[in-house]
This record gives structure tokens, sequence and C-alpha cells, in this order.
């Protein structure tokens, strides 16, 4: 067969949302033994190598200012209106400069490329250079018809003149850099599925139940009541006695109703006309609750009893804080999904977790295969790194960042 995979099915596997190849805060950085004693050299142009392949500061530095440029955007657009001006153009190099200053950020950065160039190189020479030829070509592709349109949003763009505009004005990078490493990522990318065997892995029901059986838990619904409250406060009365005339006038109220319907009807109106509690203004509405979330032991129990039919008003309850009636309108037993509902996620959580496993004894493999070398400097380096960075993040007015 040709190439790695035919394209369809290639970016059915890989998809081509916005933020696909973008490092996402919380992820775990690589964790061979080959870079586990690292420190960065930060004073020239490459970084390290993987394989034949060079690690270049400035590709390192271009993701780094495209997320903090997409994160800045994202954050403007969700900000109420008084404070949209706080996200003016001439602020993203102070918005910038946190996102370079941050080592945290810069070595997850870092270590995600190391990755990626990894699967890259295991594919560059595992494939005849045609093969890797034309896939470069077809992504190229790819990338103008697909890619570069979906980051007209995240840019905060109308034009796609805008968005190159964005690359050279705000990140002082391009767009031949971005779709250089667009394609290098998405064949490391789907090489890695392709050689983990994903696309082909199709475990057996008895496979699929044995893994459901052995989560049941994943699966279990807790016990859940529906309901509706009306409460009379101890503290908005001059006794107890004065309270409990008012929850029983409440009460006497809804009891009149003929149907379990018009009970409930009749129990949303005096509960927003008289209860003292902050549901008031809801109808007494408390919605789905789980045993687990009531703070009140009195409450929960009159809940969760069989003695309280669905649809019938409770006795009154005195929690410590006031009296209340309840008026349970529907409850679900604790009980475990069946497995015919669950298949789909089952098979899902199966292949995340096999993808899991093969991936790190992969990861491992590709270490020994291919040096791995970051070069080590002092930390005057790093903070030589860091200024320059910063410098490089000034506005087109030539704005010193403030940070």
């Amino acid at each position: 067969m040709k190439g790695i995979l035919p394209l369809g099915t290639l970016f059915l596997i890989l998809g081509l949302g916005a933020l696909a190849q973008e490092p996402k805060t919380g992820d775990f950085p690589f964790s061979s033994p080959v870079l586990s004693d690292r420190t960065y050299f930060d004073g020239a142009e490459t970084l390290g190598r993987v394989g034949n392949e060079p690690i270049l500061k400035r590709d390192i530095l271009h993701q780094m200012k495209k997320f903090a440029y997409m994160e800045f955007i994202r954050q403007r657009n969700e900000a109420p209106e008084p404070q949209k001006a706080q996200y003016s153009d001439e602020r993203f190099p102070e918005f910038c400069a946190q996102f370079l200053a941050s080592d945290q950020f810069y070595s997850q950065v870092l270590d995600d490329s190391i990755k990626k160039l990894l699967y890259y190189s295991d594919y560059v020479t595992t494939r005849s250079k045609e093969e890797v030829e034309e896939q470069k070509k077809n992504l190229g592709k790819v990338y103008d018809r697909d890619y570069l349109p979906s980051l007209l949003k995240p840019f905060g763009c109308e034009k796609l003149d805008e968005v190159k505009k964005v690359f050279s004005e705000k990140l002082g990078s391009s767009v031949e850099q971005d779709k250089r490493l667009f394609i290098q990522q998405t064949l490391g990318d789907s090489w890695l599925d392709y050689s983990l065997g994903n696309h082909a892995y199709r475990p057996t029901v008895v496979e699929l139940r044995r893994w459901y059986s052995a989560h049941e838990i994943l699966y279990t619904e807790p016990d859940q009541v529906r309901w509706h409250r009306m409460s009379v406060l101890f503290a908005n009365h001059a006794d107890r006695d004065e309270a409990m005339r008012k929850i029983a006038y409440m009460g006497n109220a809804v009891m009149v109703a003929q149907s379990e319907e018009q009970r409930l009807r009749l129990f949303e109106r005096v509960a927003a006309a008289d209860s003292e509690d902050f549901l008031a203004g809801k109808g007494g509405d408390c919605g789905w609750t789980g045993r687990e979330d009531l703070n009140s032991r009195e409450i929960a129990e009159a809940l969760f009893s069989e003695e309280l039919p669905i649809g019938t008003l409770s006795r009154v309850i005195d929690d410590g804080f006031g009296y209340t009636i309840v008026l349970v309108t529907d409850r679900k037993i604790r009980h475990v999904k069946p497995f015919y509902e669950v298949q789909e996620d089952v098979l899902e959580r199966m292949k995340k977790e096999r993808k899991e496993s093969q991936k790190q004894k992969y990861e491992t493999d590709l270490a020994e295969r291919f040096a791995v070398e970051i070069y080590a400097v002092s930390a005057e380096e790093r903070h030589r790194m860091i200024e320059t960075a910063r410098r490089e993040s000034e506005s087109a007015s030539g704005r010193r960042s403030a940070y």
C-alpha cells in the first residue's frame, strides 16, 4: 500500500480541529529516561536534536506564542463588554510575555515537540522518500484548504490575509513555518496511531463484557430523587409554634388538591408565595438530587424512604434550622446500567486504555532507537533567552512589555 494510509482514512483518524495541534495545559511531559536530567540550551538557534531532526528554538517560540494568542483572543471574546478594552491588540505583548517567561510551559511545549519528532523520525525512516514527499504534498493542500481557514475564529480574524498578518506581526513567524510544523506533527501523530494499530483494534464481545464487569462502578447510577420543598425558617419567627402554624397552613393549602398533577401545581404556587428558602422563586423545585448531595440527614431519610410515595406530601420535617415539607415527583434506585446501553462507551475506554499503555512502550523504544540530545548550558543563558523572547513580543509600535 502506498503511503501511510489512504488520505481520507488518515484524516478521519486525525481530525482537523483548530486546536488539534496545540499544547494543552495539564498534559504530562515525556518521561523517557533519556530526557530525565536535561537542562535547556537557549543561547543558540538549535536547542538539540531527535535523530537527524533539529529542535529549533524558533519553532518552540512559535508554538508558545501561537497558543498565547489563541488564549488571548478566547479571553477577549468571553470577557464582559466593559472589560474588553483590557484585551486591545496593544496589550498582547504583556499577555504573551507571561507565557514566554513560564519555565513550566516552555518545558511542556519542548517535551511535546520531542515526542512528535520521535514519531516523525520513525515515519520518515520507515517509508520511502517518494511516499514521504507525496504525503507532505497532500498535507500541504489540506493545510491551505482546511487548517488555515480554521484559524480564523481562534485568531479573531475575518479574512485569511488577517491570519497571515497575525503570524508575521503578532507572532514574529510565518504561515510557511506554521505549515511546516503542521505537516511534520500531523505525519507524526498519524504514524503513531498507525503504529499502535488502533484503527484495526476490535475487541470481542467477551472481552468487552469482561472489561464492563471489572469496571462496573463506572456505570453505576446512585440513588436519586426529583423533588420540591417548602420551608419555614426558625430565624424568621418569634418561636417554633409560630413557625409550625405557618408550615401547617402551607401544607393544608396543598392537601386540598384532588390529583397528583394538581397537587404539584398547588405546591409550586404556595412555595413561590410563602416558602422562606432560596428555592422559593423556582416554586421549590430542587431537581434531581443524589443522597450524598443532601446536607440534612432528616430530609434525606424522608426523600429516600419507601414510606413516602411519589406524588404525596411528607410529614413536617424538623432539620434544626426550620420546618420543611417535601414532595417527591420521581425516584431512581441505585442500579448498574445494562451492558447494551454502554457498549460503545466500553469500547472507547478500552481503546484509550490500550493506546496509552502501548504509547508509553512505543515512546520508550523510540527514545532508545533515536538519539535525543538537549544541549546544556548555564542558568544565565536561560535568563537571556527569556529576555530575548520578551523583546520579540514587542508590539508593532515597539512598545516593551511591562512584565
